[in-house]
């Protein structure tokens, strides 16, 4: 058996030899994420790229500077976002350009929901869909212009990568600013109309006509080939997210449906073979062989009124076709 004072000795030993492994040392110095507390943000404080967390600093350089922001917003259990990291946020030549064209700010949607549920909302009005990692280009003052999800640092497969679209972005930025701004405008109060009008229908008292409502909408949302919720039939291959709260509700009715069948049963009714079900699934693509990702934690109150989506102008948000146009 050991003595307490070898152990001490064959532990630093052990600590020293990995920390003299090149294998176990980071390839690049750290940056700035390198004092936050996050999780996620730790796993890129090592990337060559120069990563701002979301605060005042970040956005006064992009000013001073006069530079379009990158936001990049994940989760540490998200897979794709560490495929991203991994293929395009470790590459050098990639680092090298969003070091000298853009502002980059990284932001764990799990520390920042506020921030996150804000800008996942514009993917949404701007794309039709969502998801993480979430891309979005902004203007110095927070307004968003572009938005995408997961990338691939090259063109493959008819999808553009990443260092395609941030050549473009950066062009655009130059030479199309005021095209830039006139859809980050529109998108800015897309944004803050839906925001009104979730606000408007949560002072709304909750009835069973509601409750029959939302299950109905969700019920047509259902995968019948491969089960899951967030099943598109106009756009098959949309991404399946469904929000832990939706399944919830369902649960919840299924749970109340079920003791009321049970009741009907109890008093002789036999109309029905079987109660009501729900299937549900992690959040993947409608072929459960080619997994997007796990279900995301859960997600929390929106916060929609802070800058800069508290103007009341409201105009048609931009279709992706149109906004992509001016890249």
């Amino acid at each position: 058996m050991l003595r307490p004072l070898h152990a001490v000795i064959i532990a630093l030993a052990v600590a020293l030899l990995a920390a003299d492994d090149p294998a176990k040392k980071p390839k690049h110095l750290a940056n700035r994420l390198a004092r936050e507390t996050s999780p996620y943000l730790l796993q890129h404080a090592h990337n060559p790229v120069d990563w701002y967390p979301w605060g005042p600093e970040a956005f006064e350089r992009a000013k001073k500077e006069d530079k379009p922001i990158l936001l990049s917003v994940g989760y540490s259990s998200c897979y794709w976002c560490h495929v991203m990291e991994r293929e395009s946020f470790e590459d050098e030549a990639i680092a090298k350009v969003l070091n000298a064209k853009f502002v980059c700010i990284k932001v764990d949607r799990e520390e920042r929901p506020d921030v996150d549920a804000v800008y996942m909302a514009a993917l949404q009005r701007y794309s039709g869909s969502g998801g993480w990692p979430m891309t979005l280009f902004l203007f110095p003052d927070a307004r968003p212009f572009f938005g995408a999800t997961y990338l691939p640092p090259k063109d493959r497969d008819n999808m553009e990568g990443f260092s395609s679209l941030i050549g473009r972005v950066s062009e655009a930025w130059r030479d199309h600013r005021e095209d830039l701004a006139k859809d980050a405008e529109a998108l800015t109060s897309a944004v803050q109309k839906a925001a009104k009008a979730v606000s408007a229908k949560a002072k709304t008292p909750l009835n069973k006509a509601i409750l029959d409502e939302g299950q109905g909408q969700l019920s047509k949302q259902f995968d019948p080939d491969f089960g899951g919720f967030g099943f598109d039939a106009e756009n098959s291959k949309k991404p399946k997210f469904p929000e832990p709260s939706n399944l919830v509700f369902l649960l919840h009715r299924d749970k109340t449906a079920t003791h009321a069948f049970s009741k009907r049963q109890a008093q002789g009714d036999r109309s029905q073979e079987d109660g009501p079900r729900y299937t549900r699934r992690h959040g993947a693509r409608r072929d459960p062989r080619r997994p997007r990702g796990r279900l995301p934690p859960l997600q929390h109150q929106p916060i929609l009124d802070d800058p800069p989506f508290r103007e009341d102008a409201v105009r048609q948000c931009p279709t992706r076709e149109r906004a992509s146009s001016r890249l």
